[in-house]
């Protein structure tokens, strides 16, 4: 602290954890937050206010200005970063991009939720699922700058519900490693009956052809690799 204090206020006085004393005077240190959100928490706040400022027009203005304060503290973060030799990089975007994505995801999934169902207790299931793989991606961003990790990740293998979508971005441990497309290729090679060159097929087939692919990668999606 008492780097902070200017030079001209040094000489005559003394620095302690409350004041900061120069001659006869005695300045009080204001207290400091010490809990102070990352920046995976802010990306991830940023994600969910542009969604509300989109489709909830009526606050769009306020969700706005919180943006703005947002991104103000997101520039400073890598403005820091930066000054240290650091900077994000495809892995990180890709992660931006994951909870972007999730989030979307989960507020989508919790609105239908909502309206009950026989699809209500899988809709559940699926939140707890996909809000296991944004954390995941949390976790991911925060490693460029040592931000705090949040491990309640295990729902991620245990409630995930793949006939809404495979959400296994992140390999099928849960972990914070991003897949590679070799990794994808060799998980989708376990498959029984469906390997890489039948998944490249659906990208170009038509017709009759297209939609027994599209049988046979369904079906065997729902299989345990």
């Amino acid at each position: 602290m008492r780097d902070q204090v200017p030079e001209s206020m040094r000489g005559g006085g003394g620095v302690n954890e409350q004041t900061v004393t120069f001659g006869e005077a005695v300045y009080e240190k204001k207290p400091q937050r010490k809990f102070l959100p990352t920046l995976s928490d802010l990306v991830d706040r940023l994600t969910i206010v542009q969604q509300k400022a989109i489709f909830i027009s009526d606050k769009r203005d306020e969700y706005v200005a919180e943006m703005n304060l947002i991104l103000h503290d997101i520039d400073l973060i890598l403005s820091e970063l930066e000054s240290r030799g650091r900077r994000l990089g495809a892995r990180e975007v890709r992660a931006i991009a994951v909870i972007m994505l999730t989030n979307r995801f989960i507020w989508e999934n919790e609105s239908l939720a909502r309206l009950g169902g026989p699809e209500h207790d899988r809709r559940l299931k699926l939140t707890h699922s996909v809000n296991g793989v944004r954390n995941t991606a949390k976790n991911v961003l925060a490693e460029i700058d040592g931000g705090r990790h949040d491990h309640k990740i295990d729902c991620f293998a245990a409630e995930l519900v793949e006939d809404f979508g495979d959400w296994n971005v992140f390999g099928a441990n849960g972990g914070s490693h991003l897949e590679t497309d070799a990794e994808f290729r060799a998980r989708l090679e376990k498959r029984p009956g469906f390997g890489l060159a039948t998944h490249s097929r659906l990208f170009t087939a038509s017709g009759d052809e297209l939609d027994t692919l599209a049988s046979s990668f369904f079906s065997e999606r729902r299989r345990p690799c």
